[in-house]
């Protein structure tokens, strides 16, 4: 099972640090980061991988952490980014203290709320907001 606290934390340094400009640039860069290659190490399902680091790349941009322009293709969707916000650059700060994120992994138990990237998003936004 995928850390998702990891997960948030790694895609918002790799648009802060590599500044990827389209989707595919951030998937490549993606491919290397430690969360990418201990998940697929211990056995995570390469497209399960990329489908929740899709959906938190959404709800990165959803809840206005990175400016991207989203655009659907025939092939699925694309993001074409601009970088972190200020909210994001907060959000990443944030996320590298230890104990913020055992903070919000003990909101997220004592809600009952499952470790989705759903969740952490309302975890996030609960303990940051």
């Amino acid at each position: 099972m995928i850390d998702y606290f990891s997960l948030y934390k790694t895609c918002l340094q790799v648009i802060s640090e590599k500044k990827p400009k389209q989707l595919f640039d951030f998937v490549d860069y993606m491919s290397d980061e430690k969360v990418v290659t201990d998940a697929l190490a211990s056995g995570t399902n390469q497209e399960l991988l990329m489908q929740d680091t899709l959906e938190v790349v959404r709800n990165l941009v959803d809840d206005g952490l990175v400016r991207a322009t989203p655009l659907r293709t025939k092939d699925g969707e694309d993001y074409f980014f601009d970088g972190l916000t200020t909210s994001g650059h907060s959000y990443l700060e944030a996320l590298k203290s230890p104990d913020f994120v055992a903070r919000a992994k003990t909101f997220l138990k004592e809600e009952g709320i499952p470790l989705t990237p759903q969740a952490v998003t309302k975890a996030l936004a609960n303990l940051f907001l």
